[in-house]
């Protein structure tokens, strides 16, 4: 669920967060308490954007793209037991459902009746009608979660995916975002490794970008060694500006086309007039 994969931050999350160094005993409970509210209002928007996200992702490309289809599933996710770990996206479909019963409008209807559809294919039952759930985090030493079955996207550009195209990028997002959910849970000074493969897929999801920057900002305090695989150099750059400061080693391979060797190149810290060819 894109609720589910931000659990609930709790006040224990935060006893060894550095802020709360020296404390103990009621000032440690206290402050511990305000990181994990503010934490928590920090996961709402989270939530709200990843379910924003994933419903845009199935949905056909023109749809999809229309300024009100966004309006009208914000207002959805928004109307929805105020986007806590155990909402639903099946709730969130009810509420769509209900504005468009209730206005009549035409595209709210078009839209409230495709997403219904596309929720009872077996590739998105799973997490757009299931119900309330914890994030049952699995507690193993190593973890990998594979796209076995589905049906990858086979280029770029979403205007040209076919359903079952559209379908498998949301669950390649919940995957990325219950990935670093279990790294958060586990013991700050604990060394992890996380590994992203087909990011290329997922670079202009909002979630996603603000996913690797949060990766980046905090690997250090979590000691987080993170690894992002990618067809396309941007994915690599996208999550801000100051990201490829950050980035510790890359790996190139063959690259054909002008403006990916100079974006390549700049990854590299390479000056691309003196590049090799």
């Amino acid at each position: 669920s894109p609720y589910a994969v931000f659990p609930e931050r709790r006040t224990e999350d935060f006893y060894d967060h550095e802020d709360c160094a020296g404390l103990t005993g009621r000032d440690l409970e206290a402050k511990a308490w305000e990181l994990a509210r503010d934490a928590e209002n920090d996961a709402r928007f989270e939530r709200y954007q990843l379910t924003l996200d994933c419903l845009r992702a199935v949905l056909p490309h023109e749809l999809a793209r229309s300024g009100e289809t966004e309006l009208l599933l914000s207002e959805a996710i928004r109307a929805h037991n105020g986007c806590r770990a155990d909402s639903t996206v099946k709730g969130v479909l009810r509420e769509l459902r209900h504005a468009a019963d209730t206005s009549g409008d035409r595209h709210a209807l078009r839209l409230a009746d495709q997403l219904e559809h596309i929720a009872e294919l077996p590739r998105a039952r799973n997490w757009m009608l299931a119900g309330p759930s914890a994030s049952s985090l699995v507690d193993a030493r190593l973890l990998v979660m594979t796209m076995a079955g589905l049906t990858m996207p086979t280029g770029q550009d979403p205007a040209q995916w076919q359903t079952a195209e559209r379908l498998c990028v949301p669950l390649l997002a919940l995957a990325m975002h219950y990935a670093y959910a279990r790294v958060y849970r586990r013991p700050r000074t604990e060394r992890k490794v996380v590994i992203f493969d087909e990011a290329h897929y997922l670079k202009d999801w909002p979630s996603v970008r603000a996913l690797l920057a949060k990766l980046e900002r905090e690997s250090r305090k979590l000691t987080i060694r993170a690894f992002l695989g990618s067809q396309d150099s941007r994915s690599a750059l996208l999550a801000q500006d100051a990201s490829k400061s950050l980035i510790y080693d890359a790996i190139v391979g063959q690259v054909d086309d002008p403006d990916a060797q100079i974006r390549c190149a700049d990854l590299l810290h390479i000056d691309p007039g003196f590049a090799p060819e």
